[in-house]
């Protein structure tokens, strides 16, 4: 029973630090299968450091099956979760779907906050319930810990956040729909409901103002030479937009993530931009 439990405690925060890893890296596994992959070898060299030492055969199964075995079935579970394996395709292609809607400040903050308060469980069950002492949990603990108190204090500093909806082959067109602030989740539905046109998501804009917070801007595109009808839609019209003289950064059939700082005089300059897909 206690092998079952440790097995459970080590797959499950050993998975949570994957998954927070991969919402935080933009949906990209890769780092968190190299962390996945170096827990893997820290366990195998556990296991076979016990060998080396004459460890009897059944304890160095046990070592197996509690260290390697609980991230390798953390490894499947993360997979899973993120469409990873080829077979999964109706799981990717769901994703993929998902991939134009908006998580808002306010589901982060919840995500980091779920996030803090596990890992503060798993650490306390780690080190005081377990009978002895699972030093992988309570470093995987301690990390999530980290980084979910890293997220919650930097998604604090968001002072606002908005779509911004081009229309136009040049998106001559702006238009800009406030995100209600206890919103979760924003769809395209929510803010442009005329399905004649496909609305492309392109990017997200960061710019930085003087007090040292931030606005978040989700930028999506009708690239069509139409002139749309926009009375009946819930965004509004703008004439200026601080980045308007740097939007040939986002480009249709790509998602960047660019980041602006804003000037006194309303205009801002590029600093920097991360191709997502």
């Amino acid at each position: 029973m206690d092998l079952f439990i440790d097995f459970v405690f080590s797959s499950v925060s050993t998975f949570i630090l994957a998954y927070f890893l991969y919402m935080i890296f933009g949906r990209r596994r890769k780092i968190s299968l190299v962390i996945l992959v170096l827990m893997l070898l820290f366990d195998i060299i556990s296991v076979v450091s016990a060998f080396t030492q004459g460890f009897e055969i059944d304890i160095i199964i046990l070592l197996f099956l509690s260290g390697a075995g609980s991230t390798i079935f953390a490894f499947f579970l993360f997979m899973t979760f993120t469409g990873g394996f080829k077979f999964a395709r109706v799981r990717r292609r769901k994703l993929k779907s998902l991939s134009t809607d908006i998580q808002t400040k306010r589901l982060t903050e919840i995500s980091s906050l779920i996030v803090i308060i596990l890992s503060v469980i798993m650490a306390l069950l780690s080190y005081f319930i377990l009978e002895e002492s699972n030093y992988l949990i309570l470093a995987v603990s301690i990390v999530s810990l980290g980084l979910g108190i890293y997220i919650f204090i930097t998604v604090k500093k968001i002072k606002l956040e908005k779509v911004i909806l081009f229309i136009g082959r040049n998106k001559e067109r702006i238009y800009e729909y406030d995100i209600p602030k206890n919103a979760l989740k924003v769809e395209i539905k929510d803010f442009y409901q005329n399905e004649m046109y496909i609305v492309d998501a392109i990017g997200e804009a960061t710019l930085f103002l003087e007090d040292k917070k931030y606005e978040k801007h989700y930028l999506y595109w009708i690239g069509t030479g139409d002139r749309i009808d926009m009375k009946d839609e819930v965004v509004t019209e703008i004439r200026s937009l601080p980045y308007r003289d740097h939007l040939e950064h986002f480009e249709k059939y790509h998602y960047k993530k660019v980041s602006f700082q804003e000037n006194r005089n309303g205009t801002a300059d590029f600093i920097k931009e991360k191709i997502v897909k």
